[in-house]
């Protein structure tokens, strides 16, 4: 049967496949996708932790986007979002435009193409454009908004995700105050604003 190490998340898709991020930390560093039955359908990355393109180290968030059939992966370790097909597992690009800060948890708004990412080393959600991305390609890393998390209600975004219908984002909260955030996100007119609630 399908070893995991350390699970850090996973991510429903398309005909009853999940998507799950092993490596937190753990002997895994990879993505594995299952079918129904638990069948594994492909593995991207493996044990060792890496650098290449499709190599992780420490996939600690997967999300699938259904516009484009793609998977983003918070490569915690290596301070990238790579994205690959959700059909193949193909490596399509990676975006790094957000450091100095690191993708922990990344979550799409599929009705509006945002991807969002939750940044505990720095405080932050980021909102990133996906418009302009295909299936086999990655559009320019254009970040929409940056907005500063308040320590004094978390301390560490951990995880993220988002309520399809409204775009409501909930972040996990780690260290000092373990707790749910929730915040509101407007997007009559780009760029997006968000506000805590």
């Amino acid at each position: 049967p399908l070893q995991f190490g350390n699970v850090a998340d996973a991510a429903p898709g398309p005909n009853n496949l999940l998507y799950i991020a092993d490596g937190d930390g753990g002997v895994n560093n990879r993505v594995v996708e299952i079918n129904q039955a638990g069948a594994e359908q492909f593995v991207i990355g493996s044990a060792a932790a890496g650098t290449t393109p499709g190599m992780f180290n420490s996939p600690h968030s997967v999300t699938y986007y259904p516009d484009q059939s793609l998977l983003f992966v918070a490569d915690r370790g290596n301070n990238r979002t790579q994205a690959f097909s959700s059909t193949t597992g193909k490596y399509v690009g990676e975006w790094t435009c957000i450091r100095p800060a690191t993708p922990w948890g990344v979550r799409t708004w599929a009705s509006q193409g945002l991807l969002y990412l939750a940044n505990g080393d720095n405080q932050t959600i980021t909102l990133l454009d996906l418009s302009t991305s295909t299936p086999s390609a990655l559009g320019a890393c254009s970040v929409l908004e940056t907005v500063k998390v308040d320590p004094t209600y978390c301390s560490t975004p951990h995880e993220i995700d988002v309520d399809q219908a409204f775009g409501e984002i909930y972040v996990a909260c780690i260290g000092t105050n373990t707790r749910v955030m929730r915040y509101q996100m407007q997007c009559e007119d780009r760029p997006c604003s968000v506000h805590k609630h």
